[in-house]
């Protein structure tokens, strides 16, 4: 059975440029999600929520190796580069000097036919393994459909992804649009094996016409 590459199925949402500003619809897809608020480097729960996320993802394709277990719809699939949602609650944008009421959705794309019954099934085969944390149980599956967007690669630190976003507002101001929604990143590298100056992180700002 071939292996699905969600990378190659939907190259609009992964291949991006540093150098030109791209326009994106992007479908409703599954996610699985877990919330959380504050500045990573100063939340231990940021790394663990993480974990968390990839523990029930890989526990997932695990069980779906037994066939009893898989819907008509299965596939196997390469789990793809996680990401994750910044906002804030009382403003319509992201404030940087404000991490205190930054809030935050990890995001990690799912097949269509996993279901949230799947999802508690897995939860619970970790905690028969007692590889759970305290926030495995927080995890949810949704279904995720962002409208018109535009995105741009940064290529460096994350700290410095603000510049990067900077020339998304500008894309977005001379076209009369303006930001709305959640921003969104996309990390196309592992942090721990790169290093910072080498990330690729994928930055998209949703929009809407001027009001």
């Amino acid at each position: 059975m071939k292996k699905i590459d969600f990378k190659k199925e939907y190259k609009e949402l992964f291949r991006q440029s540093d150098k030109k500003v791209s326009y994106i619809v992007s479908p409703e897809l599954n996610y699985l999600t877990i919330e959380g608020k504050g500045h990573p480097e100063k939340n231990t729960g940021f790394e663990q929520k993480i974990g968390a996320l990839y523990g029930v993802a890989y526990t997932l394709k695990f069980m779906f190796k037994n066939p009893d277990f898989q819907p008509p719809e299965y596939f196997d699939f390469v789990i793809p580069p996680m990401e994750t949602f910044w906002y804030m609650n009382d403003c319509d944008g992201f404030d940087v000097n404000r991490p205190n009421d930054w809030r935050w959705t990890l995001l990690l794309m799912q097949a269509g036919y996993i279901t949230p019954p799947h999802i508690e099934h897995a939860k619970n085969e970790l905690i028969k393994k007692g590889k759970t944390n305290d926030f495995t149980k927080d995890l949810q599956l949704k279904k995720i459909k962002e409208e018109k967007a535009v995105q741009l690669l940064h290529i460096g630190p994350y700290n410095q992804v603000g510049e990067t976003v900077e020339k998304l507002m500008k894309e977005l101001e001379s076209k009369g649009l303006e930001p709305y929604g959640k921003y969104r990143e996309i990390y196309l590298n592992d942090s721990r094996r790169v290093p910072p100056e080498k990330l690729k992180t994928i930055c998209r700002l949703p929009f809407r016409e001027s009001l």
